[in-house]
């Protein structure tokens, strides 16, 4: 498994871990998704920690590997747009969703 993100829905306060298993991927994806799960998590880790520009390094680092990874281009790009536009101080790195 690998964690894909923190969620907040709509009307709830405490989020949700949504997480990709690993096995649905075809045995030829499978092995180089999962050299990279390790920098995807340590990604993630510098993102909540808004520790942006290693954050952006890791995601890349991911996608040299792993070209059309969603949600690590999903992360590049909240992170390059965070890096601008950082989110207010009592961020808690959690993706909220505004409708079900």
């Amino acid at each position: 498994m690998r964690e894909l993100d923190l969620l907040r829905v709509k009307g709830k306060l405490k989020p949700v871990a949504i997480y990709e298993p690993l096995e649905i991927h075809a045995d030829a994806a499978l092995e180089p998704l999962s050299r990279a799960a390790p920098l995807f998590a340590e990604g993630i880790a510098l993102y909540r920690r808004r520790e942006w520009r290693q954050a952006v390094a890791a995601f890349t680092e991911v996608l040299s590997g792993l070209p059309a990874d969603p949600p690590s281009q999903l992360y590049l790009h909240r992170c390059q747009y965070y890096e601008g536009a950082p989110p207010p101080d009592d961020w808690d790195g959690v993706w909220s969703l505004a409708e079900k």
